[in-house]
Formats: C-alpha cells, sequence, structure tokens
C-alpha cells in the first residue's frame, strides 16, 4: 500500500535556542513514542554547544504539530507537568539536539560525575566546553545552566570576585549568553492527524543503511510535491550547503553532469520525464558539496581553485552515493595533487568528459584512476608553488591565488577588533574573493573584511589575531612555510595510495 500523502506542506521557521528551552519549560514541545532513546556521549554535547558558539550550523528540526493531553514529561533528566493543548511540537528529528540543549542548560545542579554528560562548563579562558573533572572546576568555567538568562549570567559573575580585574573575560561570558540566546535553530512544522506519516519520515530521516545528508533532508521537506524549476532547485541545493552558489550556467553544467547528460549535446532539462531524474542529480550535487565543505574544508565556492573538479566529483557521488572512508581520503589527495600539478584546472568540456569517464562502476578503480591522472608532485614541486604564493601579484581569482587563501582560511582568521574568527563564506558571499587583497604595499593577501587603516591596526593587534592573519615583517617566510605544511598535508606525496581493502588494511601504508 503506497504511504498517505501530507495535506499541506510543512511550514518553514526559524526558532532560537531561547524560545526553545522556553518551549520545553511549558510543555509544548514532546518527544513521540515512537522515538527512540538518547544515545548521544558528551563528546556529541559539546560539539553542539561548540557549533552554537561558533556559529556553525548544527541542522534542521522537524516537529509534528498537533493536540497533546495533559503528562508529566521526562526529557532526558528532566522532568515536567504539562498541561494539555493544542499546540504541542512532537520532535520527529533532532531530538538528541534537544535533549541535549535543555538539559545543558537547564540543568539544576552541575557535578562532578563523569557520567552526567549534560554537566557542562565553558571556560571563558580558552573558550571551549569542558565537563568536571575529580579536580574540581576551572577558575574561569562558567557553568552553562547561568548563561540562558542575562540576570542570573551577570549574579553569578558578580560572586566571582577573583576575576573582577578580568574584564575580558567578562565580555567572553556575556557574549557566550547572547550567542547561545539568540542561535536560530531552523524548523519545518509538519501538520497531519496520521502518526504512520510522522514515524514514516522519522524512519527515512533515521535510517541506520544510509546516513541522509542535510541537503537531502532540505531537499525533501521543501520541495514537496509540486513541479519545481530544477536550476532552482540546484541552487537552493548549493544555499543549503551553506557554500554561496555558482552563476546560472555553472548550475545548468553540474545539474546536466549530475542526471548523466553529455555535455556536447543541447540542454534537455525541461524534457519530459526530467523530474525522475531531479532529486537523485540534487543527491549527488549535494554530497558532493558536503565533500567540498567538510573534506576539502573549503568554506565557499567562490574559493574554489576551479569548478571543474567539483563536476569531477558530481559524478562521482552520483555513481557512489557513500564511498569507502578510504576512498574518500584518497579524493582528498586527488583534488590537492591536481591542482598542484595543474591536472584539474584549466579544461574545457572535451577534458572535463576525459576525467569523467575515469569514473567507472567500480568504486576503488574510478578513484585510483583519477589519482594515476592527477599526478603526485614530490616535495620538491610543493615547496616551489608554496614559495611562489607569497610573492605573487596576481588577481585573487587566479587559481594560485585561491589556493593560499583556502590555506589562510583553515587557520581561523580572526577579527582585528573583537578577535571572534571570521565567517569566511559570509565575507566571500558579501564581497567576493576580490575584497580579501593585500593592505599594504609589497604584503600578501589577508582574509578580513576591508576598510581603511587595517594594517594599522593589524600592527597593534592582540598576538592571537596576529598570528590567525601570519602578520609581521616576515610575512612572507612564514606564509611560504605555511603553505608548504598545508600543500604537503593536503597532497600527502609520501604516503601509500592503496586501495580500499578492508578494516584490517585500514592503516597500511600510514604513518
Amino acid at each position: 500500500m503506497a504511504p498517505p500523502h501530507l495535506s499541506s506542506r510543512p511550514k518553514a521557521e526559524t526558532i532560537s535556542v531561547e524560545d526553545l528551552i522556553t518551549q520545553v519549560k511549558e510543555g509544548r514541545i514532546r518527544v513521540p513514542t515512537f522515538q527512540r532513546p538518547p544515545r548521544w556521549r558528551a563528546a556529541e554535547v559539546k560539539g553542539l554547544l561548540d557549533s552554537i558558539w561558533h556559529g556553525y550550523p548544527v541542522g534542521t528540526l522537524l516537529f509534528w504539530r498537533k493536540a497533546a493531553p495533559s503528562e508529566q514529561l521526562r526529557l532526558g533528566n528532566l522532568e515536567f507537568d504539562a498541561a494539555e493543548r493544542s499546540d504541542a511540537h512532537f520532535v520527529v528529528d533532532g531530538q538528541q539536539r534537544v535533549t541535549s540543549l535543555a538539559n545543558a542548560l537547564m540543568h539544576p545542579h552541575p557535578t562532578r560525575s563523569s557520567r552526567d554528560i549534560y554537566a557542562l562548563w565553558f571556560d571563558l579562558e580558552t573558550q571551549v566546553f569542558v565537563g568536571a573533572t575529580e579536580e574540581g572546576f576551572g577558575p574561569t568555567w562558567i557553568p552553562l545552566n547561568r548563561v540562558l538568562d542575562a540576570v542570573e549570567l551577570q549574579t553569578w559573575w558578580a560572586g566571582q570576585a577573583e576575576l573582577h580585574e578580568r574584564t575580558d573575560l567578562f565580555r567572553t561570558a556575556l557574549q557566550l549568553g547572547k550567542r547561545v540566546r539568540e542561535y536560530q535553530l531552523p524548523a519545518y512544522i509538519v501538520e497531519s492527524e496520521e502518526q504512520s506519516v510522522l514515524q514514516i519520515i522519522f524512519t527515512r530521516l533515521n535510517n541506520a543503511g544510509v546516513a541522509m545528508r542535510k541537503t537531502e533532508v532540505f531537499r525533501a521537506l521543501n520541495m514537496g510535491t509540486d513541479d519545481h524549476e530544477p536550476v532552482q532547485a540546484t541552487r537552493q541545493v548549493f544555499q543549503e550547503a551553506g557554500l554561496g552558489t555558482w552563476n546560472n550556467e555553472a548550475l545548468v553544467q553540474a545539474l546536466r553532469v549530475a542526471q548523466g547528460e553529455d555535455l556536447s549535446q543541447p540542454i534537455k532539462l525541461e524534457a519530459p520525464g526530467s523530474r525522475e531524474l531531479l532529486d537523485p542529480a540534487l543527491t549527488a550535487i549535494g554530497r558532493a558539496l558536503d565533500f567540498v565543505r567538510d573534506d576539502l574544508q573549503i568554506p565557499h565556492v567562490g574559493l574554489l581553485p576551479s569548478r571543474y573538479p567539483v563536476m569531477v566529483l558530481v559524478r562521482f557521488f552520483q555513481r557512489f552515493p557513500e564511498p569507502h572512508p578510504r576512498n574518500r581520503r584518497l579524493l582528498r589527495r586527488w583534488f590537492w595533487r591536481g591542482v598542484v600539478n595543474k591536472k584539474i584546472l584549466s579544461m574545457n568540456n572535451p577534458r572535463l568528459r576525459q576525467i569523467q569517464a575515469l569514473v567507472t562502476g567500480d568504486e576503488s578503480l574510478s578513484v585510483q584512476a583519477l589519482l594515476h591522472d592527477a599526478g603526485c608532485p614530490d616535495r620538491g614541486t610543493i615547496a616551489a608553488v608554496a614559495s611562489a604564493l607569497p610573492r605573487s601579484s596576481r588577481k585573487a581569482n587566479a587559481v594560485e591565488e585561491r589556493v593560499g587563501l583556502v590555506a589562510l582560511c583553515r587557520r581561523g582568521p580572526r577579527n582585528v577588533h573583537s578577535g571572534e574568527v571570521i565567517d569566511v563564506s559570509a565575507l566571500v558571499e558579501d564581497a567576493g574573493a576580490e575584497a580579501m587583497g593585500p593592505v599594504r604595499e609589497g604584503t600578501w593577501r589577508i582574509v578580513h573584511p576591508r576598510f581603511d587603516g587595517l594594517d594599522l591596526d593589524l600592527d597593534r593587534a592582540e598576538n592571537r589575531v596576529r598570528d590567525s592573519h601570519l602578520w609581521g615583517p616576515d610575512r612572507v617566510e612564514r606564509l611560504a612555510a605555511y603553505f608548504n605544511d598545508f600543500l604537503v598535508a593536503a597532497c600527502e606525496p609520501e604516503q601509500s595510495d592503496h586501495p580500499a581493502l578492508g578494516p584490517e588494511l585500514e592503516t597500511l601504508g600510514e604513518e
């Protein structure tokens, strides 16, 4: 029997962490009986809070809106008496996140017990989330159950007499409270009278066989069953990945590659039946973008040395949606080796088709063929590229310049005034890679919003800010050394390229 349809498209909303916790207290947020018990450990809870602190996306929540009876609720270690209400939100996807936030931020009495994964603090000095130890709590640790309420936070600070001279720590504490309270969680609200609909959605979102990517969840909930213009749908996948987007021509090319079209033939995106190819095509594009963001750690498509390697990745993930971890690592080598050897940069469509033809029906053989085509640069070649980079004066859209900018982004460049790590994706989205230029004659590029006097402010900045940009009189030499280390680590020229052979051989030839 075919599954039932939703009577209306899910509503897209955002909810702040502060409002989420309020709704938990009010008994509006509930957990359906078919949800599985919490399985997160302390590391996952800390990771969630760290993502909120840094402003990283933490995924989309999915709620089922329906009437709920009065009952005693249990969420993790918390218990509430909830009144009957007609607008309860049952958590379909996001139970671990909701439970972790509620228990960490509403913890009644954090203790030293290592078994209590929700007893957490934030070290204002190191700016990391920590759990208690047998030795106790650090002098600069603020308990998380004091940060959600501004009055509670300031009351806690007033009791820390030994810290009152550290105005920098007080600013950090206020910043922590503000970031946590105001962080916006994207959410979808489904309204349906049939629990079976939600069980189907829950099962598919949490399928143990193949993990759904964020881009897939977004598309499944946002597109509904209506026709959707293919290029716009592709643009949405890019935007949901948080990497910016391309122009229409490049989006069309990516979609054609993902649909298995011959690039030498005319575009047929509107041909009858193309919608049947659209969903798997968008899935392949989403997974390729996930690889760019998570494995290559490139924060924006505007910083890609070339878009052509992404087209190859799209074809690869079309064929192999969940590649072996070993092959993912080898794909990283293929990308950076191809960049250094200039084998995957200035392509035309015939060259793109030639490389795509290397992606056959066998995952490991395809990866080996790509590696062979890219070649492996030796340390001398890498050193030459790294040495030339900070001495160049090409435009920011030059291939070599973008390699250096991506490397600098890995350092977590900090704002010269606030000291916060810069959101590079937002910076490129607003100003483009061209804005990342030199700030003083004779200096190489810097990843930072532009303003007059930036170089002088950098001269006076605190050490961690200067170091994040490798700023100083010996910057050319420091950049060259850093770029060399970056490219050696990315290309892994002296490591074995053996294919995925099984768990017992995964470390073969690796340091």
